[in-house]
């Protein structure tokens, strides 16, 4: 009787599967330029990078519906690497991972050096500037500010306070966003080392390896070291997915708080955390982490909104309609023409009006289906991956760094314990 072939244990397809998509996501974000211009037109070009990323999330989960594969040879190599000495493995990860992240640091601070600090550049850094200067003296940070065009404050202040120290001591604010990142960078490694000694794997280090490397040389994080305001936003992410893997529901509901009070929409991950603490931990803790996130969220957030709730709530939705608008004037080479996503053929075709409509329904259909797609940590991690993903496809304004968060939290999904 022939023998029956081992089958590969579904968890690590999955890991070996995410990094593929983490591979394509991350190639796609550096070599952008050149892609969209193998298509007739770069809105044609931007509409199959999205397809394209769909379908590579939609793959991941037919695997969580298909019975477990069997390919004799993939069985045999993923089980050589299993066997290798863990220890030596570890070794051999610092030897390539270290090296790669100061290189990748190196980078950045040379990025901050050679490009200047000034609004011609990016305005994000400039209008939190002019916030933390006026919170210093002692007035309302959300006030329009003039560059010399006007410009609310756009942002919220559990993303922009963080760099108040920056301009209390007199610094470029930009090394703040580069302590970050090296914080980030420095649990990239940590965290792929604590998943292979507990797991008695090689496979997390070699998968982690060639994420690190992608992530430190990838030219437009790299130059967005220069300009960036966002850095803040992505450890709150970071730290929440930490204590999702490591279920430690209350801090990861206490960093909740903190990830809703930085960006405003960050509330479509809302319903995906309740979905996912109700089937980890039940429906009525569920409830109370979601309390304890708008508790915190208020906390940071109500001192500013009741100072000027036109301010912080009105004006910047009029600032981005109009930026908007103009971004559409700009045609196909402007800012929304040549971004990922579907909103400028939407927009061009049905208006601006059609494009929220997509919106909503896209966010509740994403919604829903997070209670039969986000249930296990890897599960999750990768949905939020792709909701954030999909839900800035159908943005007014697709800037290419709201395509990073998913970037961290399928490097998340990467590592976890699962």
């Amino acid at each position: 009787m022939d023998e029956k072939p081992e089958v590969l244990p579904l968890n690590q397809i999955n890991k070996i599967y995410i990094l593929f998509i983490l591979s394509i996501f991350h190639l796609v974000l550096i070599f952008h330029e050149a892609i969209v211009k193998i298509f007739p037109t770069l809105v044609v070009g931007n509409i199959s990078i999205s397809i394209l990323l769909i379908i590579l999330f939609g793959l991941y989960y037919s695997f969580s519906f298909l019975p477990k594969l069997k390919f004799k040879k993939f069985q045999s190599l993923i089980d050589h690497i299993n066997n290798f000495d863990t220890s030596k493995s570890i070794k051999k990860f610092l030897l390539f991972a270290v090296p790669i992240t100061i290189f990748g640091i190196i980078l950045r601070i040379i990025t901050i050096r050679l490009i200047p600090y000034k609004v011609e550049i990016a305005d994000m850094l400039p209008l939190i500037q002019k916030a933390a200067e006026a919170l210093l003296h002692g007035g309302n940070p959300y006030q329009t500010y003039y560059f010399p065009y006007p410009m609310p404050l756009t942002f919220w202040p559990g993303l922009w306070l963080i760099y108040v120290p920056s301009f209390l001591l007199n610094f470029d604010p930009r090394w703040i966003g580069l302590g970050l990142w090296i914080f980030i960078s420095i649990m990239f490694i940590l965290l792929p080392l604590k998943n292979a000694k507990m797991q008695k794997t090689s496979l997390v280090l070699i998968l982690s390896s060639v994420n690190i490397l992608f992530f430190q040389i990838s030219f437009p994080l790299i130059s967005f070291q220069a300009y960036g305001h966002t850095f803040g936003l992505w450890l709150w992410l970071m730290l929440m997915s930490m204590t999702l893997i490591y279920k430690k529901y209350v801090w990861s509901a206490f960093l909740f708080g903190l990830v809703l009070a930085s960006r405003q929409t960050a509330i479509i991950y809302a319903p995906i955390l309740v979905a996912f603490w109700g089937f980890q931990a039940g429906w009525g803790k569920a409830i109370k982490y979601l309390l304890t996130s708008g508790i915190v969220f208020g906390i940071i957030v109500l001192p500013f909104l009741i100072q000027s709730p036109q301010q912080f709530l009105i004006a910047p939705i009029q600032h981005y309609r109009a930026l908007g608008e103009y971004a559409m004037s700009l045609g196909e080479t402007g800012w929304t023409g040549n971004s990922i996503g579907f909103s400028y053929i939407i927009q061009k075709n049905l208006g601006a009006n059609y494009l929220s409509a997509i919106l909503g329904i896209t966010t509740v259909l994403l919604s829903g289906a997070s209670f039969l797609l986000a249930r296990k940590i890897t599960g999750l991690l990768v949905y939020l991956a792709f909701c954030v993903t999909v839900f800035s496809f159908f943005t007014p304004i697709p800037w290419m760094y709201e395509y990073f968060p998913p970037l961290l939290f399928l490097t998340m999904a990467l590592i976890s314990e699962e």
